[in-house]
């Protein structure tokens, strides 16, 4: 993972950090995922092409068939809450790191550096939500993830 200064550490799936503060937090992602989507996606109307529409409440429909997807791959220590807002770096922008660290879990390295509906949905949920962050740069950030989502065509490789 050059560039971020990161180096993931393989862990066994059996770590047991799956405890119920997660299992509560997937149940609710899970439940919430198809109206915040919904939300999110009527809010950021103009910014986003419409094609995105589909395959986007599509996802959130299948959101934990999609996890469950990921979760094939190989473990590791993950941030779990990968977005623009909780990024910082130093001062020659040389390194990056991670703020708010209260998902911290085990599970796939992927979803924290390039799963990018993780990102766009993480920020189509944020406009959703409101208030969470100045408007306009969450609709940059909307808009930015949803053009690397459509031209890397990223909801086909999860296979929902």
């Amino acid at each position: 993972m050059r560039g971020f200064g990161i180096m993931p550490i393989l862990i066994p799936n059996t770590a047991g950090w799956a405890g119920p503060v997660r299992f509560l937090e997937d149940a609710l992602g899970t439940a919430l995922a198809v109206p915040l989507m919904k939300r999110g996606l009527q809010k950021a109307f103009g910014h986003i092409s419409s094609s995105l529409y589909i395959p986007s409440v599509h996802y959130a429909r299948h959101r934990r068939e999609a996890m469950h997807f990921l979760s094939d791959a190989p473990q590791t220590l993950v941030h779990h809450d990968c977005h623009p807002g909780n990024l910082f770096w130093n001062k020659n922008r040389s390194a990056v790191g991670f703020l708010d660290w209260q998902l911290v879990r085990i599970g796939e390295g992927v979803s924290d550096v390039a799963h990018l509906v993780y990102a766009f949905e993480a920020m189509v949920v944020t406009l959703a939500v409101g208030d969470m962050m100045n408007l306009d740069c969450n609709l940059e950030l909307v808009r930015r993830t949803a053009a690397a989502v459509e031209q890397l065509d990223a909801f086909s490789v999860l296979q929902i």
